[in-house]
């Protein structure tokens, strides 16, 4: 949150940085769990487009949130985009010829979708800030990196669950390496991702918070009067 420090670069003082680590956290967490659901469903279509961009061997036929239980989750039904040759099989897409219609399906839950966002927004306010000015290039800088992780973490998880379902039809022994980068994000990979985008954050928007201000030269102080 922002404020003032004693001096540039000082550590600030445990109980204001527990306090805002507790404020910012109850702030994110609570806009997280009351607009969540609002802040997915418009990224669904960019969600559906970068999973075959991803893998243009994949089309998603349905993306959509659904409630289960108390909370929500994506849902994507994913179709093959053409004739595969799976190990020594060809399959068809559902829906061709004589295999009924339907897909594959994957769910991710919609806190699981923000909680790296989360992180970084949370730390980015947390930290004390010497004013206005910085807390608002540090959220800006912020703003896109957040973005970054937002828009990365679905499609990756999704094309990883397609590609390691392939890649263990033709060998049961094997393993997708695009299933290695989703179990990186979700084993904790993500938290430090998020961790570094706001470090980042924080250092960038110190310093062009310091560069916009004027510094006072000896010269331009009043002279002293003479007598």
């Amino acid at each position: 949150m922002a404020g003032s420090t004693s001096r540039s670069g000082a550590w600030p003082r445990p109980y204001r940085l527990i306090g805002g680590f507790l404020l910012a956290a109850a702030l994110v967490l609570g806009c997280v769990h009351e607009l969540g659901d609002r802040i997915v469903e418009p990224l669904l279509p960019v969600y559906a487009n970068a999973i075959s961009l991803l893998d243009d061997r994949f089309t998603v036929d349905d993306a959509r949130l659904s409630r289960e239980g108390t909370g929500e989750i994506l849902r994507f039904r994913v179709n093959l985009a053409r004739p595969l040759l799976v190990g020594a099989q060809e399959w068809d897409p559902f829906g061709w010829g004589r295999r009924p219609a339907g897909g594959f399906q994957i769910t991710y839950t919609v806190g699981g979708t923000l909680q790296f966002d989360a992180l970084l927004l949370i730390v980015a306010l947390a930290w004390p800030a010497r004013g206005a000015r910085e807390l608002g290039w540090r959220l800006g800088i912020a703003a896109p990196l957040g973005a970054i992780l937002l828009l990365l973490d679905i499609p990756i998880t999704v094309v990883a669950e397609l590609r390691n379902f392939l890649a263990t039809v033709a060998d049961p022994n094997g393993v997708s390496g695009w299933m290695v980068a989703s179990r990186f994000l979700m084993g904790g990979g993500g938290m430090v991702l998020a961790l570094i985008a706001a470090l980042l954050s924080i250092l960038a928007g110190q310093r062009l918070s310091d560069s916009g201000q004027v510094p006072v030269s000896e010269t331009s102080r009043p002279a002293r009067a003479s007598r």
